[in-house]
């Protein structure tokens, strides 16, 4: 399977430009969705040029109604 590496670095805009109407529309459908984890604080900036921590606050404000929630990775020693 390939993924094309455009949709790895999906710019804030972007996603504030479906967030609301997704949040409309959509919020019965979903229980929470997947806002960080991986590499997405890196890639927010060092290919983007953004601020992650903006783009949690711009992105809450836009779907106030659905539970944000975080991969996290880690190793039990």
């Amino acid at each position: 399977m390939h993924i094309n590496p455009c949709w790895l670095r999906v710019r804030t805009y972007d996603m504030l430009t479906v967030a609301e109407s997704f949040a409309k529309n959509h919020a019965s459908d979903v229980f929470s969705m997947e806002m960080w984890g991986g590499a997405t604080f890196d890639v927010t900036l060092r290919f983007l040029k953004e601020d992650p921590w903006r783009r949690l606050e711009d992105l809450r404000k836009a779907i106030p109604n659905i539970l944000f929630q975080m991969l996290l990775r880690g190793s039990m020693q």
